[in-house]
């Protein structure tokens, strides 16, 4: 403001000085002149002004958004040390319970697959093992190979009676590291893993993906257990989706149905679209949320 009121009394000196030397007609005309400068001097200004807000605008928008970000990152950030705080808390139950679990099937000295990691949690474990100690649950079927081969097998060796594993492994060389640990372990006559490397799949409703060679899977039983921790993840979109509606027709009647890592959101998704669908006359039943499974029953139409 104090700049536009020394601008007005330049502009009237001007006139005034115009007009006693010059004349009415000088005046005016030095009048235009003064205020063609002073509008160009406010436009100037102007611009100048909405340069500098539009800089405090753009760097306040910036901080909002780094606010935002941050408050996304704390969110996370309780959820994770939420999960931990849990996963503390049931720790010594869990550990209690894999106790039970070595006492009633481990009669040797050597050392059982580590769990946790890659491998399917210790809760996981411990739930289908005690599913396996019926002795009605004869044929397993896993999509992927490895810790969970060996303690499959051993449930079923230590249960005597029929029991079967087979495992499906994309991996040529894990496959045949699973067999090494098979047979270390005594137990080569209770699972067979077999390398069905992925292969173009045309899925039910979806685009064809990369999915495990089947043609390798020989006629088996009614498969009463199918665990899916496999194919790994990233390799399509939902990759471990095909495994309920390519499979459904080979699953006896009400066989349970375990996905590992649920907690991811390709799984997640997974878990949401298998309780909607149906295969072969059969759906999907949710029974229990695991440590990072998901279990279903399959039940008829």
């Amino acid at each position: 403001m104090r700049r536009v009121l020394i601008l007005l009394a330049a502009v009237s000196a001007v006139a005034a000085v115009g007009l006693a030397v010059f004349g009415i007609e000088a005046a005016l005309a030095a009048l235009a002149v003064s205020w063609l400068c002073g509008l160009a001097w406010v436009v100037l200004w102007a611009r100048a002004t909405s340069t500098k807000l539009s800089k405090v605008l753009t760097h306040l928008s910036e901080q909002g958004r780094l606010q935002q970000q941050t408050a996304r990152q704390l969110s996370v950030a309780r959820k994770e040390l939420y999960n931990v705080l849990v996963w503390v808390q049931r720790t010594p139950s869990v550990t209690h319970e894999l106790g039970r679990v070595y006492d009633r099937l481990v009669d040797h000295d050597r050392p059982m697959p580590e769990l946790g990691d890659w491998a399917m949690s210790p809760s996981t474990l411990i739930w289908i093992l005690d599913r396996l100690s019926d002795s009605s649950v004869r044929t397993i079927l896993e999509l992927g190979s490895g810790s969970s081969t060996i303690w499959f097998a051993t449930a079923l060796a230590e249960r005597g009676g029929e029991g079967r594993v087979v495992a499906l492994e994309s991996s040529a060389e894990y496959a045949e590291s699973t067999r090494t640990e098979l047979a270390k372990h005594g137990l080569k006559d209770r699972a067979q893993v077999l390398h069905a490397p992925l292969v173009d799949t045309a899925v039910p409703g979806r685009d064809n993906q990369p999915w495990f060679d089947i043609s390798v899977l020989p006629d088996l039983p009614p498969v009463d257990l199918l665990f899916v921790d496999g194919p790994v993840g990233g390799i399509a979109r939902q990759v471990r989706y095909p495994a309920y509606p390519l499979l459904a027709d080979r699953l006896a009647p009400g066989a349970t149905v375990v996905l590992d890592d649920t907690g991811r959101p390709a799984e997640a998704a997974i878990v949401k679209a298998w309780k909607q669908e149906s295969f072969g006359g059969r759906r999907l039943r949710e029974v229990r949320r695991l440590d990072r499974a998901t279990a279903f029953v399959s039940e008829d139409l």
